[in-house]
């Protein structure tokens, strides 16, 4: 997995623009680990055009939301940010999960309906597959072309070589299709995460460029 966070700024904006973040996602019973890019300079443009920035900065970037609500998005954080889960702690990410969309009411009240949209639509954008993926994919053409075949907005592969760019893109329909199917607020926690390391990555980028 890239580094954006290393030492030199030049590094880091070239970093940037190939980093993938691993979130681990608890879909029914299976936990996945969705991998993601950051958003570029454009989507993050289009996300924050409907963010509500005032409601945002009120919430000091946070949602003063009740104690169990508080508790659960603080346990789903220090979750999805370990690489590997126990069976409790899936368990536990499951609960903290189905804590967060009973208490979404309490977001749309604090941030508006608009903004958590934005979140969900940047979370949606960043899930992308990283290099193993897509090796696997080539690797095994013809169990590709049966994997993806009823896969929404996957490319038909038919006959012909399966490349680089198909994989990925086979593989991005097929996370975003396992995903839309949960009722879990799954874009939305990995949204605000995504936009915020985007907003980072960006601005060490425009540093960078401006140092030379």
């Amino acid at each position: 997995m890239s580094d954006w966070t290393t030492t030199d700024l030049k590094q880091r904006s070239i970093a940037a623009k190939e980093y993938r973040g691993y979130a681990n996602i608890p879909v029914g019973e299976a936990t996945y680990e969705v991998p993601y890019e950051l958003l570029s300079h454009d989507q993050q443009l289009e996300v924050q055009g409907d963010i509500n920035l005032e409601a945002l900065a009120e919430s000091d970037g946070a949602v003063d939301l009740d104690e169990e609500t508080e508790t659960a998005e603080q346990r789903v954080q220090e979750l999805q940010s370990k690489d590997d889960l126990t069976e409790v702690e899936k368990q536990e990410l499951r609960e903290a999960q189905q804590t967060l969309m009973q208490n979404n009411a309490e977001l749309v009240d604090k941030l508006g309906s608009e903004t958590l949209k934005a979140f969900h639509k940047a979370g949606r954008m960043a899930i992308a597959p990283d290099t193993e993926d897509v090796n696997n994919v080539m690797d095994n053409p013809i169990e590709a072309k049966e994997r993806f075949a009823d896969i929404p907005g996957a490319p038909a592969f038919g006959s012909g070589e399966i490349t680089r760019e198909a994989a990925a893109r086979a593989l991005k329909a097929e996370m975003r299709s396992i995903l839309d199917d949960n009722p879990l607020p799954i874009y939305f926690t990995l949204g605000q995460q995504v936009f915020e390391e985007s907003q980072s990555a960006g601005k060490l980028a425009d540093d960078s460029e401006s140092d030379q």
